[in-house]
């Protein structure tokens, strides 16, 4: 059988990023698999969580779950980085 036939039984997992920074581990897995997600925010960012459907799923960096019966898409958010306030003002 030709490497397209198998490919009609694996799972495409989509990783959409917003904000500023980068993830690693998409790609087609088989239905069981298991899969390890990871964020990594640029200077200035921090990594917010990990979305489904506008849910939060995880706030760790890395996420791992197994992959269903069905196409993956989860949405990796950064945030730009609150500027630092320094104590005591200016007045």
């Amino acid at each position: 059988p030709s490497s397209a036939a198998s490919d009609v039984y694996k799972r495409q997992v989509n990783v959409r990023t917003q904000g500023g920074g980068s993830v690693t581990g998409s790609g087609k897995y088989e239905e069981g698999d298991n899969v390890t997600l990871t964020a990594t925010p640029r200077d200035g960012y921090d990594f917010d969580g990990w979305y489904m459907k506008g849910e939060l799923q995880s706030t760790d960096s890395t996420y791992s779950f197994t992959v269903g019966s069905k196409d993956v898409t989860i949405s990796a958010k950064f945030v730009e980085t609150a500027p630092e306030v320094m104590p005591g003002g200016t007045d």
